[in-house]
């Protein structure tokens, strides 16, 4: 659930998991959707869904009109309580609850039966077969953080003992003039020595730990121009590195950067194999600077990874400007072949309302269009409101079920409990919704009248 409620965060913010910083809204700290207590509500209208035709898309439109989607997130001790609740006309059809508490994760589901918990484990995972959402659209821990992490490395490197200086004066593009060089190379027998000491000047954090998984093998570079004030304008770094459980790459990184009233970076990282065969490469360039219609905020971001005959090119592009609405446009493409082929597209439209506080408070909405092979496959509008949890946080449960000692059989059967306890709720609720708007189910539907009649007679 929390893989779910960071990318539904990620998607309709768009400027957290963009700007990994409070770029656009000074002051705001994205990063508090993680720390402090919130909950929001989304409604959905559909313009194209494929394969239904426009009479059939009228019909949903109708029947989600009465339908919302509520997330609830509290940070609690060490760990964290979410939600996530379906309503009907502002009823609540169902609800799951999960608590974690840093090693163990406890999800309440519909129906009568006790919380199930596991130790390190993924509940939802392991009683319904696997992740409920794709590993493609699953947000890394990373994501609101790392550049901001980077940001801090650089500078810290720029204050390391071994780094020997060097009066320069050196244009770099888009940033400025540096007038010191600082630098560190060693030769192989001190290498992981080196990569330690990059390690430790990076703060702690998911990238911190990301470059703990690796050790320096080989020659190492590492080279900063500075400008008059001290400040870090450009990094560049070559060595080979070993992940701890994957093939040595031969590394190397770019970074030029500008911190002022203007935002800069251009990101060039290459991570090829010794033997070419595998990458996994990065490139990032972003800019935000304040112009007459607002504060811009420009990003390209490429990933490009090979391994074997796997091929997984991805692409994002955003533009968002920050006025009394936060609006523009950001469109990720992803296109894979080897194992997997096809071509996939997302285009999202911001149109929002941010206020001040934490968390930030949204309201607006988000035009949401997929593609895929070059065809239009659904064009939806999500409407979002967001602000400061009103619920009182429930108590972990105190009696659970350990789900990691359940067989297979075990888990699966608990999963379709879950769903029959839905099922009914939900299914009674729609079915007793005005005539004009159920016609997305009773249509073709010979015994709709008979279904109708047992809701309203399970009611009385």
């Amino acid at each position: 659930m929390k893989r779910c409620l960071i990318l539904v965060i990620c998607c309709c913010l768009l400027a957290g998991a963009a700007c990994a910083e409070n770029l656009l809204y000074p002051g705001l700290r994205w990063e508090s959707l993680l720390e402090t207590a919130w909950e929001a509500e989304i409604n959905a209208t559909a313009g194209t869904v494929m394969p239904l035709d426009e009479t059939r898309t009228e019909e949903l439109n109708g029947l989600l009109s009465h339908l919302s989607l509520r997330l609830f997130r509290s940070p609690r001790g060490e760990g964290s309580w979410s939600a996530v609740s379906a309503g009907v006309d502002g009823a609540e059809a169902f609800r799951i609850d999960q608590w974690t508490d840093g090693t163990r994760t406890v999800v309440r589901l519909p129906g009568d039966h006790d919380p199930y918990a596991s130790e390190g484990g993924d509940p939802l995972a392991l009683l319904f077969g696997g992740d409920l959402m794709p590993e493609e659209a699953q947000a890394p821990d990373w994501a609101f953080t790392w550049l901001a992490d980077a940001d801090g490395l650089a500078e810290n490197l720029a204050a390391l003992a071994q780094m020997k200086p060097k009066k320069v004066r050196e244009s770099v593009q888009s940033v400025g003039t540096a007038v010191q060089q600082l630098s560190w190379k060693t030769g192989k027998e001190d290498a992981d020595t080196f990569w330690q000491a990059v390690v430790a000047a990076c703060p702690e954090g998911a990238l911190r730990d990301i470059l703990a998984g690796c050790s320096g093998e080989g020659k190492q570079s590492l080279v900063l121009l500075c400008g008059a004030e001290g400040q870090v304008m450009k990094v560049t770094y070559t060595g080979r590195l070993k992940p701890g459980d994957g093939e040595t790459r031969q590394v190397s990184l770019t970074w030029r950067r500008r911190r002022d009233e203007t935002v800069f970076d251009k990101l060039t990282l290459r991570t090829p194999t010794d033997s070419g065969s595998a990458r996994n490469n990065l490139v990032l360039q972003r800019s935000c600077k304040d112009t007459k219609n607002g504060r811009l905020l420009k990003t390209t971001l490429t990933v490009d990874f090979k391994e074997g005959k796997d091929r997984d090119h991805t692409e994002c592009e955003i533009q968002l400007t920050a006025a009394e609405r936060l609006t523009g446009t950001v469109r990720i493409t992803r296109e894979q072949s080897g194992a997997v082929e096809g071509k996939k597209a997302v285009t999202l439209k911001p149109d929002l309302t941010v206020g001040g506080g934490e968390p930030p408070l949204l309201q607006g909405s988000v035009a949401w269009q997929m593609k895929e092979d070059g065809h239009l496959t659904g064009d939806w509008d999500l409407r979002l409101s967001m602000g400061p949890l009103s619920a009182e946080v429930p108590a972990l449960p105190d009696i659970t079920t350990d789900v990691d000692a359940m067989t297979g059989e075990q888990r699966e059967a608990a999963g379709l409990a879950a769903v029959r306890a839905v099922t009914p709720v939900l299914i009674r609720a729609l079915v007793l919704l005005p005539p004009e708007d159920t016609l997305f189910l009773s249509r073709e539907l010979l015994s709709w009248d008979e279904i109708v009649s047992a809701a309203q007679s399970d009611g009385q």
